[in-house]
Parts: structure tokens; C-alpha cells; sequence
């Protein structure tokens, strides 16, 4: 029965720190749109490819960081963004995904 215990605690924790980086996220582009218009694309790419390395390390990383090109070539190609947003729209995103793990962690270690 522990095992069951310990699985609902870090279900619950994992659950919270996703939920805190989306409202985390949501309430900085909403500010930040007021003034540019940050790539929320990039911000996703970013925070995979970061999830990515911090979850499964340096080789993980550089099998994925080709998105992160891939969709700032998109994004500017397409017109929708100018490289200054691309640009904040990747930096919030990781940002926010580095925030997020320092805080699970800090709460999964107290």
C-alpha cells in the first residue's frame, strides 16, 4: 500500500507544478501582449526541448534541439512573428519551464 501512497503524492505534485507553469505562463504572455507579441510557439519548442534535457540529460538535448530552429525558421518565414518576438516567446518559455522544475523540486523534497 506505501507504493500506492508515495504514487498519488508525486502524481499530485507533478499535477500542481504543470498547473503552476500554464497559469505561470498564460498570465506573463497576457502582460507581455500588451506591449509585443511573444511567440507562444517558440515558448512551447523552448520548454519541450528544456523538459527534455533536464528529464532525460545532454544527448535527449541535442537529439531535440533541432524544434526550436525549425520553428523560428516558421514563424518568421510565415510572417507571423519578427525575430525580436521569436526571441521572447523562446526565453519566456524557458524561463518559465526552469521556474516550474526549481519549484516541484523544491516542493517534492519538503
Amino acid at each position: 500500500m506505501e507504493i500506492f501512497r508515495h504514487s498519488f503524492i508525486t502524481d499530485s505534485v507533478v499535477s500542481f507544478n504543470i498547473t503552476l507553469g500554464i497559469i505561470l505562463g498564460l498570465s506573463i504572455f497576457a502582460f507581455l501582449n500588451k506591449f509585443l507579441k511573444p511567440s507562444v510557439h517558440m515558448a512551447v519548442a523552448c520548454a519541450y526541448v528544456v523538459s527534455v534535457a533536464i528529464l532525460y540529460g545532454p544527448v535527449a538535448f541535442m537529439i531535440t534541439f533541432w524544434m526550436i530552429p525549425a520553428v523560428v525558421w516558421a514563424r518568421l518565414t510565415l510572417k507571423r512573428h519578427s525575430p525580436n518576438e521569436a526571441v521572447v516567446g523562446g526565453v519566456v518559455g524557458t524561463i518559465i519551464t526552469l521556474l516550474t522544475f526549481l519549484v516541484g523540486k523544491y516542493i517534492y523534497h519538503l
